[in-house]
């Protein structure tokens, strides 16, 4: 099953290479991430403000962000990079198989997902990599 390594150097633009690596980082801000029910959950141990601690673990690796503590919120930030990490994919997969990129905003990830697995399953047998990615995309 797909890993969230290569999302995760997405999100930290190459700052972390593994999602190991992330947690390692996070940890020393008080924050953790835990998979429950299928979905990643982030819990804070830490003393202080969370919103605070929040803001200072993204500018770890983004110094240069113009956010506000006021106006900033993590998991926002992580489903806005992770949306667009699954739309490039996406329209990478349905490339490997000349086909347009076809990732339609109107839909839900999931909803795109399956019109994917439904395009590739009529023309051609799907790799392995992509029918993982899929899976990984409907589980989320």
């Amino acid at each position: 099953m797909i890993n969230y390594n290569h999302f995760i150097e997405e999100f930290t633009q190459g700052k972390c290479h593994s999602f190991e690596e992330f947690q390692r980082i996070a940890k020393q801000f008080g924050l953790f991430f835990e998979k429950i029910n299928g979905e990643m959950i982030l819990g804070y141990e830490g003393r202080g403000e969370v919103d605070q601690v929040c803001y200072e673990f993204y500018r770890y690796f983004f110094p240069e962000t113009k956010l506000q503590v006021k106006n900033f919120n993590l998991i926002a930030k992580i489903h806005e990079v992770h949306f667009q990490f699954v739309l490039e994919e996406v329209n990478e997969v349905y490339q490997k198989y000349n086909l347009p990129p076809r990732y339609d905003r109107t839909l839900s990830i999931r909803e795109n997902a399956v019109l994917l697995l439904n395009t590739l399953k009529i023309k051609t047998a799907i790799r392995k990599e992509d029918l993982e990615f899929i899976q990984y995309i409907l589980k989320y």
